[in-house]
C-alpha cells in the first residue's frame, strides 16, 4: 500500500507549502493509494499533497474502505463488545489515558473523524460525554447506531456546535487530510 522513497527530493512540478508552518521546504515521504504524502523538512509535519490526491477524502473513506478493514473498524473488541481488543484499540486507550492525565474529570469530548465510534465508546465507558464527526456516510451511520444524534455525518467545518461546548477535541488519524489543518484546529 505504501512505497517509501529513498530520496526526499522536492516536487518539481508545483511548489507545495507545509500546511502547518507554511515552509516551502517539503519533500515526498510516501506514495499511497490516497496520493503523494509529503513531509515538511522544517517542522516534520506529514500531509497529503493537495496536487496529487487521487480522490477527495470523502470518497476515499467509502463503504468499501471500511468493509475491507472490517476487523479494524467493526471487530476491534470495543465496537463489537467481544472484549478481544485489536492493537489500534490499545493505542486509543493510551491516548485516552494521556488526555485524562491533563483533565481534572471527564467532560464533553468531540472525536473528529470518529469512524465507527471505537474511541467514543472507550471514552464514554470512562465517563465522558462523547460526540463525533465523520465524513464517511457509511461509518457515520454505523456510529449513529450507537450514539444517535451525537454523531454528525459530514465535515468538521459544516458541524454546528456552540462555541466552548467541548472540553476535549480529538483527531485520531485525520489531521493529515484537511487542506488547511491550522484552520481546523483553530475553528
Amino acid at each position: 500500500m505504501f512505497e517509501p522513497r529513498s530520496d526526499d527530493r522536492r516536487i518539481p512540478a508545483r511548489e507545495t507549502h507545509c500546511m502547518w508552518c507554511d515552509s516551502s521546504i517539503t519533500g515526498t515521504y510516501l506514495t499511497s493509494d490516497a496520493g503523494e504524502i509529503l513531509r515538511c523538512r522544517d517542522c516534520g509535519y506529514v500531509f497529503l499533497s493537495p496536487w496529487s490526491q487521487r480522490d477527495p477524502v470523502k470518497d476515499l473513506y467509502s463503504e468499501t474502505y471500511f468493509k475491507e478493514r472490517e476487523d479494524y473498524f467493526f471487530r476491534d473488541g470495543v465496537v463489537d463488545g467481544s472484549g478481544v481488543e485489536s492493537p489500534h484499540v490499545q493505542d486509543l486507550r493510551l491516548g485516552l489515558e494521556s488526555i485524562e492525565s491533563f483533565a481534572a474529570a471527564p467532560g464533553t469530548l468531540l472525536d473528529v473523524g470518529c469512524a465507527t465510534g471505537s474511541f467514543m465508546r472507550l471514552a464514554q465507558d470512562r465517563g465522558w460525554d462523547c460526540y463525533g464527526v465523520e465524513v464517511s456516510g457509511f461509518a457515520a451511520s454505523a456510529a449513529m447506531e450507537k450514539f444517535g444524534p451525537k454523531v454528525f455525518g459530514g465535515t468538521f467545518s459544516n458541524a454546528t456546535f456552540p462555541d466552548g461546548f467541548f472540553d476535549v477535541l480529538t483527531m485520531w488519524d485525520i489531521i493529515e487530510h484537511p487542506f488547511s489543518p491550522v484552520l481546523i484546529v483553530f475553528a
